[in-house]
């Protein structure tokens, strides 16, 4: 008997055919609808065949002009056909169960370094065409990746014992692995800037090192660390707007370990269906994750949300809050890039990053189009991939806004109109128009106006909502988070108020400008030039409060009055430098509406944090009072005061 020693074959022209050329002179006719192939299309020629797979064989072919492509051969070196979703069912089952065990080597090479040799039908799996070898990678590697279980750490023994998919049984000390989970991301992160980047090994009481990154998508992210020698790993899953530690994923017992039942909420929130998520990140990369984790120290760079999903709030909160964090920590010879990724898409809310942050100019890179472009470019150029952020918004980083807003052409309209044209206070009204808002935001607005008007009988009411793109952008659409949800634009609602307490405060002594649809820059030199502001709770505030920090008052839902636990971002000193006070209604004020519609529906439509208000007039008005009570210094027409 004669055993094929390799997993490719050469194709030789014998006695008139092709024949596969196996060893000690025997040779097997390749065959086509059962007949000997004895041509092949002009300029077409054969490479070798792979067995690797089987009685399901991969005959390569090559172009003079060097296009590559790939019949498909069965146990009779017949041809089936020339891709793989052309074979007939019964061929493409027998080729999952053959090309199981390369599938599993490229699940295990991307995730482990490979100190053992790598098996024959491994390596000439990748001598194929790519393009087969892709076609093969998204058909049956999915499949490859075992189910993935999850352990809460405060439900564990002292020792936690878990079977592998290798007949072993891995052993984890309780202890050890909580005081992995627990370490902070953020803090631990900035050393990394300064060259140290290891983390607690959940499998003994040393350090693992930092190898690398698998940005997910643009919010989650698996941050590989293994030891000196490379033989044991774990990755860190890192996500959210703050980005923190989620769970720790052990690919050598298929399990996540979270802190606690909190994290493993969000740990199934954020990374839903894990097993896909690294299945398609391995059948795009799985190439590339070969050579980049090994490949040494990474270069670390942040990553801002992509379109669709920035966000007004988040992107200064988070993101913005993080450059300021890095600058107060780091050394200039420290600092990461920024990588500004789809940049036509207007991802930067508040202008082009090097405007707030001169400084760090030579290290934003952009000309990235894609997240997928950007995580080749890491890969192979050997950054890491992060959102490097915070939730603090210093008096600086407000600063810093103020200052861009005040040097650009609208701030200065906006500075010179005011300075010309004030003749009373100016108070911003904020909108929310989506969900938690009150039932009838329209009439609400109104009311508050009026109430405005019999106190100071003139000034200015600036009308807020969404913003566009009017100043650094190249298109003019109105920003709105979630507006694909929407049963109409909360924009038109936005400028059905404008019009309603335009029209009700029509010859009085008091203005109204809308900055609806114009730039954050408009709506921020409208901020900083305001007295007060009564706003809707809701990323809209990040204006008044951690940008202008005007002093005014905040309404909401009686749920979200009564306790959400964020509810306090905006005026909490933990959360911003030095805030100016705001008011809330008091107790009564304020009753939510369970069954009121909203314009933008959510996943969890039964969470009263989105039920939308009523208020009782009488009560709101006495709080209208307190608030204008507030703006000390200007003189009001009310025959009371």
């Amino acid at each position: 008997m004669t055993r094929a020693v390799t997993s490719t074959l050469p194709v030789v022209f014998i006695d008139g055919g092709y024949r596969i050329q196996f060893g000690n002179g025997l040779a097997v006719p390749l065959r086509n609808h059962g007949d000997l192939v004895q041509t092949f299309d002009p300029g077409w020629f054969p490479r070798f065949v792979y067995v690797g797979f089987y009685p399901i064989m991969a005959l390569e072919l090559q172009h003079r002009d060097g296009r590559q492509a790939t019949w498909w051969l069965d146990g009779t070196m017949n041809g089936v056909g020339d891709s793989v979703r052309h074979l007939g069912k019964p061929i493409r089952e027998l080729l999952l169960r053959n090309s199981a065990h390369v599938m599993r080597h490229i699940v295990d090479a991307s995730f482990s370094a490979t100190h053992e040799p790598v098996p024959d039908s491994v390596n000439g799996f990748y001598s194929l065409n790519p393009n087969t070898r892709q076609e093969i990678i998204d058909s049956f590697l999915r499949q490859s990746i075992p189910p993935i279980g999850i352990r809460d750490i405060t439900q564990e023994d002292g020792v936690i014992l878990i079977a592998t998919d290798h007949g072993e049984v891995e052993v984890f000390d309780r202890d050890r692995v909580k005081a992995s989970l627990e370490m902070d991301f953020r803090e631990t992160s900035l050393k990394w800037l300064g060259g140290a980047m290891s983390w607690k090994s959940i499998y003994d009481d040393g350090e693992f090192e930092f190898r690398g990154s698998m940005p997910l998508d643009d919010f989650r992210f698996a941050l590989k660390f293994s030891d000196a020698e490379d033989r044991r790993e774990f990755f860190l899953l890192v996500s959210h707007h703050c980005s923190q530690v989620i769970g720790i994923f052990s690919p050598s017992c298929s399990s996540v370990f979270c802190l606690n039942g909190e994290r493993i909420g969000l740990f199934r929130s954020l990374y839903s269906n894990f097993e896909d998520m690294l299945g398609r990140h391995l059948k795009k990369y799985s190439s590339e994750l070969k050579t980049y984790f090994a490949s040494g120290k990474k270069k670390i760079a942040s990553l801002p949300r992509l379109a669709p999903q920035t966000h007004l709030g988040h992107q200064l909160w988070n993101e913005l809050s993080g450059v300021d964090m890095v600058l107060r920590n780091r050394r200039p010879g420290d600092l990461p890039e920024w990588w500004i990724v789809e940049a036509d898409e207007s991802v930067e809310i508040y202008g082009p990053l090097e405007r707030l942050y001169p400084e760090i100019a030579t290290r934003v890179r952009r000309g990235l189009s894609s997240l997928d472009e950007a995580t080749r470019f890491a890969y192979k150029n050997n950054f890491a991939l992060l959102r490097i952020t915070d939730e603090y918004v210093s008096s600086g980083l407000r600063a810093r806004i103020k200052s861009v807003v005040d040097a650009t052409a609208i701030g200065q309209e906006v500075n010179r109109y005011v300075s010309e044209n004030r003749r009373g206070p100016i108070v911003v009204f904020g909108l929310r128009t989506e969900n938690r808002t009150h039932v009838d935001p329209v009439d609400f607005f109104v009311r508050v106006a009026k109430s405005f008007e019999r106190r100071f009988g003139k000034g200015t009411i600036v009308i807020d909502g969404h913003n566009g793109n009017e100043e650094f952008a190249t298109t003019g659409k109105v920003r709105s988070h979630g507006e694909h949800l929407s049963l109409r634009p909360p924009v038109d609602v936005e400028r059905e108020i404008v019009d309603a307490v335009g029209a009700g405060l029509k010859g009085t002594g008091v203005d109204v400008v809308s900055t609806i649809g114009a730039s954050m820059y408009r709506s921020a030199a409208w901020g900083n030039n305001a007295d007060c502001f009564i706003g809707i709770w809701g990323a809209g505030l990040t204006k008044y409060r951690w940008i202008s920090n005007i002093p005014g008052a905040i309404v909401s839902s009686a749920h979200n009055l009564g306790g959400r636990p964020d509810f306090n971002i905006y005026f909490n000193e933990k959360y911003m430098e030095d805030p100016s006070p705001v008011l809330m209604p008091p107790r009564g004020t304020i009753e939510d509406d369970a069954q009121a519609k909203l314009l933008i529906s959510v996943a969890d439509q039964s969470s009263a944090s989105y039920y939308n208000f009523r208020d009782r007039p009488e009560l709101l008005e006495d709080f209208l009072s307190k608030l204008w009570d507030s703006m000390a210094g200007w003189k009001d027409s009310s025959p009371s005061h």
